[in-house]
C-alpha cells in the first residue's frame, strides 16, 4: 500500500521540529521503566537501553528479539514508544510498516546518530523525515529500494559521516552522483550486494574528493582502473574492501600512499604477484584477506613488514607453509585461512609449529580440537600444546 503525506503530516512535521528545537524532557525514572517494559511486551530488544558498560550507545531495535532474530511488528504504534525516550541515539528498524505521520516521529529524538533500515515497507515520501534528522550521523538501508527521491532527502542530512547500501534496488549511477555531490564529505561508504554496481567511475571521482574518507567497501563490477586510480589522494583510509571487482596489478599504485591502513580485502580480484610490492609500505595491517587472487608465495615476500597483522587469509591460492614462513611476528597472529582445498595432516603439522597460536582454518571449516586430535593420531604424534 502506498502512503502519501497528508496535510495533518506536513503540520506534524512543524510541530515535531518546535518540539526537537526546544528539546524534549526525559521521562521521570517510573514512567521511562515503562516505556521499556512496553517494548519488551513487544518482543523488542532493549538491551543496549539497560545495559551500563562503556561504548555502550542507547539504542532500540524495533522488529528484533532479544537473540538478535525477527521479532514483534514494527510500526507506527511501537515507533511513537521509542521517541518518547530522548536519550536514544540509534534506531534499528527490521521489517514492518510505517505510514508518513508515524515515521515523521523521528524527528522528535534529539540525540538520534544512527538509524537502520532493514527490509522495510516505507513509501519513499515518507523519507522525506531525513531532511529533519540534523544530528543523524550513520544511515544504513538494506534490502529496501532506494529511488532519487530518497537519495535527495539523505543528501539534506549535513552530518552524514556513514553511508551503508546493501541489496537496494532502484539505485542508479546518476541519482547516487547526485546524492555524493549534496553531502558535504563522507567517512565511510559500504556499497554491498547484488545492485550495488550503481557505484561506477564517475562516483568514485566524487569519492576521491572526500578527504576525511576512512573506509570504502564496495563489490560494484561498474568500476575501471580509471574510478580506482581516485582512491590514490585519500591517504587516511583505515579500511578498504573491494571483493570481486576488476581491481588488479596497476590498481594497487593506488593504495601505496595509505600508511595508515589496517585492513584491506581483495579477494576474488585480478591481483597477481606483481602487484603485492605495493604492499610493502603498509605496515600498520592488521587483517589482510587475498582469498581467490592468484598470488603464490613469491607475492608473500613484500607482507615482511606487517609486524601488527593479526589476521590473514589466503584460501583460493597457490599460498604454501613457504610463503607463510616469511609474514613476521607469528606469534601475534590470531586467525589464518589456506588452501585450495582440505589441508593434509602433515600440512597443518606444519602450519601449527609454524604458528602455534593461531586459529587455523581451510576450504572444509575450522581446524577443531576434534579435527586436529585426529591428524596428530593419524601422524603418531602427541596432541600439541598451545602456549598460552
Amino acid at each position: 500500500m502506498i502512503h502519501s503525506i497528508s496535510p495533518m503530516s506536513v503540520a506534524l512535521f512543524g510541530l515535531l521540529t518546535v518540539a526537537t528545537t526546544q528539546g524534549a524532557e526525559p521521562p521521570k525514572p517510573a514512567d521511562r521503566d515503562a516505556i521499556i517494559e512496553k517494548l519488551k511486551a513487544k518482543k523488542f530488544n532493549v538491551t543496549a537501553l539497560t545495559a551500563k558498560f562503556e561504548g555502550n550507545v542507547p539504542a532500540v531495535w524495533l522488529g528484533t528479539g532479544p537473540n538478535g532474530g525477527p521479532e514483534g511488528n514494527a510500526d507506527d504504534e511501537t515507533l511513537a514508544l521509542s521517541v518518547e525516550l530522548p536519550e536514544v541515539e540509534r534506531i534499528f528498524i527490521n521489517g514492518g510498516k510505517f505510514s508518513a505521520d508515524g515515521f515523521v516521529k523521528l524527528a522528535l529524538l534529539p540525540k538520534l546518530r544512527w538509524l537502520d533500515i532493514y527490509a522495510s515497507d516505507i513509501d519513499p515520501k515518507t523519507f522525506a523525515v531525513l531532511t529533519k534528522l540534523k544530528t543523524v550521523e550513520t544511515l544504513r538501508i538494506q534490502n529496501c529500494p532506494v529511488n532519487a527521491e530518497i537519495l535527495g532527502y539523505a543528501g539534506t542530512i549535513r552530518g552524514l559521516k556513514t553511508v551503508e547500501f546493501n541489496k537496494t534496488q532502484d539505485v542508479t549511477s546518476e541519482g547516487f552522483l547526485k546524492f555524493l555531490n549534496a553531502v558535504e564529505g563522507l567517512e565511510s561508504l559500504q556499497i554491498f550486494g547484488d545492485h550495488g554496481d550503481f557505484l561506477n567511475d564517475a562516483c568514485m571521482v566524487r569519492v576521491g574528493e572526500m578527504e576525511g574518507m576512512q573506509r570504502l567497501c564496495t563489490t560494484s563490477k561498474s568500476i575501471t582502473s580509471k574510478g580506482w586510480s581516485q582512491l590514490a589522494g585519500l591517504t587516511g583510509m583505515k579500511l578498504l574492501r573491494v571483493r570481486g571487482t576488476s581491481f588488479s596489478d596497476d590498481d594497487m599504485r593506488a593504495i601505496e600512499g595509505m600508511k595508515g591502513l589496517e585492513d584491506l580485502e581483495l579477494s576474488k580480484t585480478r591481483i597477481t604477484d606483481a602487484g603485492m610490492k605495493s604492499l610493502a609500505g603498509l605496515t600498520k595491517m592488521h587483517n589482510l584477506i587475498l582469498e581467490g587472487t592468484k598470488i603464490t608465495d613469491t607475492g608473500m615476500v613484500h607482507l615482511q613488514g606487517m609486524t601488527e597483522l593479526d589476521n590473514l587469509y589466503v584460501g583460493e591460492t597457490e599460498v604454501t607453509a613457504k610463503g607463510l614462513a616469511v609474514v613476521p611476528k607469528k606469534e601475534r597472529m590470531s586467525m589464518m585461512r589456506i588452501g585450495k582445498q582440505a589441508l593434509t595432516p602433515k600440512q597443518l603439522d606444519e602450519l601449527m609449529t609454524m604458528y602455534p597460536q593461531t586459529q587455523i582454518f581451510d576450504p572444509a571449516g575450522y581446524w577443531r580440537p576434534e579435527r586436529i586430535q585426529a591428524a596428530m593420531k593419524e601422524l603418531g604424534k602427541e596432541w600439541p600444546t598451545r602456549k598460552k
